[in-house]
């Protein structure tokens, strides 16, 4: 079944990525000024704002969203039967119209109707909604993870190098291995956040994929479907 799901859902430009998200080409954080008295360099502010268009339909999201339509699927025939009917009409030569209502004549002789295809759209819909949530909240975990890591470490880091840079001038070398550490700890949060941002993206294209798709047929079988 979930082999069939990929082939109604499939993405024909081969926009849909095989592999996570890399963070090459990220820039760094900016370097923060050298800190020659009691004062300390702000934290730096994590910020993730989704932008699906932004990412690309990453396989194993929508192979994610799938199988919970695959898990919730409804007995008998149903929307997903239905849009197995309009695939296999689309490569022959009629409009949107015929096709709409061709797979619907279809729909009726296995004992389904109009509005039973579009209820269990909907349900669907619901189903991938849960999923888009459930993404939400584990992003805000990821999130205030890496944030509770940058906002501790950072601040230990930095109160290390003020009080090192009170002592003699035998600590100065120290001082400067501390500064190379804290430019690191910050670089790598900047890729944290960078690779956090290109999952939530590519997570919400692979959605706003699967979603489009049902989108457009509830209302094509809406407007053409009799």
């Amino acid at each position: 079944m979930f082999d069939k799901l990929k082939k109604l859902f499939v993405v024909e430009d081969g926009s849909a990525a095989s592999s996570s998200p890399t963070s090459s080409g990220v820039e760094s954080m900016p370097s923060t000024e050298n800190v020659s008295g009691p004062s300390v360099s702000k934290t730096p502010e994590m910020t993730i704002e989704v932008n699906a268009a932004e990412g690309t339909p990453d396989q194993k999201f929508i192979d994610i969203l799938l199988k919970s339509v695959e898990k919730n699927n409804m007995d008998g025939f149903d929307y997903l039967e239905y849009k197995q009917s309009l695939q296999s009409l689309a490569n022959m030569a009629m409009d949107d119209a015929t096709r709409y209502n061709s797979a619907l004549a279809m729909a009726k002789t296995m004992g389904a109707s109009k509005e039973t295809i579009l209820s269990s759209a909907g349900h669907y819909l619901g189903i991938l909604k849960q999923e888009e949530e459930k993404f939400k909240a584990a992003l805000v975990g990821q999130k205030s993870m890496v944030e509770q890591n940058q906002t501790v470490g950072i601040s230990n880091l930095e109160k290390s190098i003020v009080q090192k840079q009170q002592q003699v001038e035998s600590l100065l070398k120290q001082i400067e291995e501390d500064k190379a550490r804290l430019e690191q700890m910050k670089n790598e949060i900047s890729e944290a956040a960078s690779k956090i941002q290109a999952t939530a993206n590519n997570f919400m294209s692979a959605y706003n994929l699967v979603v489009g798709q049902i989108v457009e047929d509830v209302d094509n079988i809406k407007n053409f479907a009799k």
